[in-house]
């Protein structure tokens, strides 16, 4: 019997394919601290990308950034919102993989925002915080 790689393929295909949504069902199964964790990840993932375009805000307010500059960091932040929301929908938690990707990309807004002089708030208290990191 002499087998066609046609078929094959179509099997493998198919069986790759239903193997995808059983990777991210395992996934988003992991332990209750696991769970935890990766939430706690993604608040604190949000809270920045609210105090970075705050940041943006305040920069284009003071002038310390040109008003298409600031609309093109604050189209990055849309997005990476948008892809975060858009991911935690679909798969019920956004990886740890892609939490990096968000914190890389916030990164680089911020070290922007260090580098033309735009202070830092130290939190809920909204007090600047030094440049740099210094105190």
């Amino acid at each position: 019997m002499i087998l066609t790689k046609q078929p094959f393929a179509l099997v493998a295909a198919v069986a790759i394919g239903l193997m995808m949504p059983g990777v991210a069902f395992a996934q988003q199964g992991g332990t209750q601290a696991q769970r935890a964790e990766n939430m706690q990840a993604a608040t604190a993932l949000h809270t920045r990308i609210d105090a970075t375009q705050a940041r943006i805000e305040n920069a284009r307010r003071t002038h310390k950034i040109a008003r298409a500059r600031a609309t093109a960091l604050n189209r990055q932040i849309a997005q990476t919102r948008q892809s975060m929301t858009r991911l935690g929908k679909q798969q019920g938690f956004v990886s740890a993989a892609e939490l990096a990707s968000y914190n890389r990309t916030l990164g680089t807004i911020e070290s922007e925002l260090d580098q033309r002089g735009v202070a830092r708030s130290y939190g809920k208290d909204m007090l600047p915080a030094a440049p740099n990191g210094r105190h």
